[in-house]
């Protein structure tokens, strides 16, 4: 087998069960950040004819 056909490497090589649920929380935590701001995210949009 050559290297181009093997599949892409891993961006993140995970090692270890700790590593994972760690890495596994984070997104998850910013992402319920983000969420919290969804109804207040529109208000600095600028609309046509104001």
């Amino acid at each position: 087998m050559t290297a181009w056909s093997r599949p892409p490497a891993p961006l993140r090589l995970v090692l270890g069960s700790d590593s994972y649920r760690f890495l596994q929380a984070a997104p998850s935590e910013r992402l319920a950040e983000i969420e919290a701001q969804r109804d207040t995210a529109g208000l600095t949009d600028i609309t046509d004819g104001a």
